[in-house]
């Protein structure tokens, strides 16, 4: 299997014939089949400014590790189970507890007798969409409507305290800490919406969903072609989510309360304005 990051032109369209990935590609795969051995490549070959996902990487799979269910190579890929690797050894020297997403609860959506309950009520709800979120949690704007009105994709109604963490690739590292301003809001499908169990659980998965490894995870994980995404079956069993233990735990959630407090100033800075 490989992963190209170049194939002789970078994201403006320029050549670059030099970090095309396809001549080393090419090249392994003749000498595999002359030699049937592969040394596994992983190699960061792009220009700092390009905003690519990873590195070129080339290795062997053996069949029997083959999923039916993942045929894709970026499940494979030397680079995620470097990542997991990376995590098990924090977890070894005691800096890290790892979960996996079936170790937290997650909110259902609303089911149809809630719909018609609301839409019936008449009331208005707030409404958000992932592209209302910065990556850092800052809930920039908003709609409000009665549910009837509002996309048919907002499935979740949130609440204080609960955790957003977009599911699509091209989001991944946007996590949101809902504040008290969108109690009772509803949100897009695009989201996984967790019920912390705490404030201090809360804090943590704000702190430790928008890491490195997870959103490397989240690339890797994700599924289907046109808008990868993370599956729930990937969120429960195989990302692992590295939440800070003994002292970097209290650090951790301190960071996040402090950083809370900051959005929360932003999330009302029109309340500051001349004639206000």
């Amino acid at each position: 299997m490989s992963i190209s990051n170049n194939i002789g032109h970078d994201n403006a369209l320029m050549d670059t014939p030099d970090r095309n990935n396809l001549n080393d590609i090419y090249n392994i795969y003749i000498e595999w089949k002359r030699t049937g051995k592969i040394e596994t490549v992983l190699k960061d070959n792009q220009d700092p400014h390009e905003n690519l996902d990873c590195p070129e990487q080339v290795w062997l799979v053996k069949p029997e590790d083959i999923r039916a269910s993942r045929l894709d190579a970026f499940y494979y890929a030397p680079d995620l189970r470097n990542v997991w690797s990376e995590m098990a050894n924090m977890k070894s020297q005691g800096k890290i507890e790892l979960k996996n997403g079936k170790n937290f609860t997650l909110r259902s959506k609303i089911s149809a007798n809630d719909q018609a309950a609301l839409v019936k009520s008449g009331v208005k709800l707030k409404y958000i969409e992932i592209g209302d979120v910065t990556r850092y949690g800052l809930i920039t704007k908003h709609i409000e409507d009665t549910l009837d009105k509002l996309p048919t994709r907002g499935e979740y109604m949130i609440h204080q305290g609960d955790i957003l963490m977009a599911i699509n690739n091209s989001s991944r590292g946007t996590v949101v800490l809902v504040p008290k301003e969108f109690d009772g809001a509803i949100c897009t499908s695009g989201f996984l919406v967790i019920k912390p169990r705490s404030e201090d659980e809360g804090h943590l998965l704000w702190y430790s969903l928008r890491s490195e490894p997870v959103r490397k995870q989240l690339y890797y994980l994700a599924q289907t072609a046109s808008q990868p995404e993370l599956k729930k079956d990937s969120w429960e069993q195989e990302l692992k989510i590295p939440i800070p233990a003994g002292e970097s735990r209290q650090n951790a959630i301190a960071t996040s309360i402090a950083f809370q407090e900051h959005l929360s100033a932003l999330l009302n800075a029109d309340s500051f304005r001349f004639g206000e």
